[in-house]
């Protein structure tokens, strides 16, 4: 198998000119970029999950859009930016979240070209945007954790391709993390990022990937051309072992990737110690019999403050059940119909739906 690298460079803050600096040497001295771009154009994917502050670290800051995009743009690219932010499918609600983002504005500045849902295309089953396809992609993860996924990086922020809503309809069909990692490497298969570029300056812990997560320091910068080889860098960084890692785990199994033909390329110690996954890691990696014979203790749900909800609906549009009704103007889930893919929870802007554990859960974060 031929060999991979990953390059990862110690980045401390959001400063222009420091990560343009730093980008672009680390293009310049690893990747032969007049060979890997097709064309004039590159569209950049940044994780736009919803319409929050940058300084959550749930989305791609602007800033480091910025550098990538200059730098781009200095090698006489033109560049456009998209994604497919959660439920959001309109021209409207998504210039909304590029607005919220400070997406709109740092565009308007580079004369960066904004694109937004029009066209799709199949491929498997799958609507796709069309400009995954037309255009060469420039990857740029959130480093987060994720209630499904436990981490979310280059592979998971490609899930943002896939045209509007159909989003949730995959969510249904693939509730689980084994089920939906799977998805997840079947759409590695299918769409090629030229690079990945991973935002891990300021990364997202404890409960991702949304506003129940924590932001963190973790200073870095991760840039390679395979999207599965970037991500097991990057879980190296905090310590999460392959075998605990699921996408890795079951990449491996498939036969997609091989942990020896990674060579990482760093000039210093990348260690972030004590990153906290969420809940969902530890249920994980309980052995089976203890999770069929303990299931009814181990559950993580979405449970709404009402206090804190104001009616926005956004919940409402993200779940695939539609277990989520408004009675005067709060959101209340009926949990029979409720599969716990979490949907609700990443999309809510306000904090008004987190993650309730049962019993044995709460023991454990206790000890």
């Amino acid at each position: 198998m031929q060999e991979k690298r990953v390059i990862l460079l110690r980045v401390k803050e959001y400063s222009l000119s420091l990560l343009k600096q730093e980008i672009k040497k680390a293009l310049d001295n690893f990747f032969s970029l007049d060979k890997m771009i097709k064309g004039n154009k590159v569209l950049l994917k940044p994780n736009l999950l919803t319409s929050v502050n940058p300084n959550y670290a749930i989305t791609t800051h602007p800033v480091f859009v910025e550098a990538v995009g200059c730098v781009f743009k200095e090698k006489g690219l033109d560049v456009y930016i998209a994604d497919n932010p959660s439920v959001f499918n309109t021209e409207t609600s998504v210039e909304k979240v590029y607005r919220e983002t400070q997406i709109e504005d740092l565009a308007y500045r580079n004369n960066f070209k904004l694109l937004y849902p029009s066209s799709t295309y199949i491929l498997e089953g799958i609507p796709f945007s069309k400009w995954s396809r037309d255009f060469t992609i420039i990857n740029l993860p959130k480093f987060k954790t994720h209630n499904i996924t436990i981490i979310t990086c280059a592979v998971k922020n490609l899930y943002g391709c896939i045209s509007g809503a159909y989003k949730n309809i995959l969510h249904k069909l693939y509730p689980k993390t084994k089920d939906f990692i799977g998805l997840l490497l079947e759409l590695y298969k299918l769409i090629k990022p030229t690079l990945s570029i991973v935002d891990g300056i300021v990364s997202l812990e404890g409960e991702g990937p949304a506003t129940g997560g924590v932001p963190r320091h973790t200073e870095f910068v991760a840039i390679g051309d395979d999207a599965l080889c970037v991500d097991y860098a990057v879980s190296r960084i905090i310590g999460l072992s392959k075998d605990k890692n699921p996408l890795i785990r079951l990449a491996e199994a498939k036969g997609y990737f091989n942990s020896n033909s990674v060579k990482i390329v760093s000039e210093s110690d990348f260690t972030v110690k004590d990153f906290k996954l969420p809940s969902q890691f530890f249920v994980n990696n309980l052995p089976i019999f203890v999770i069929k014979m303990l299931s009814p203790f181990i559950k993580i749900y979405p449970k709404v403050n009402r206090d804190l909800c104001r009616g926005c609906n956004d919940c409402i549009k993200s779940c695939p059940l539609s277990a989520i009704v408004i009675k005067k103007q709060k959101a209340w889930i009926d949990y029979s119909k409720c599969i716990r893919c979490m949907c609700c929870f990443e999309v809510c802007r306000f904090k008004a739906i987190g993650i309730e554990k049962s019993f044995l859960l709460k023991i454990k974060d206790f000890l």
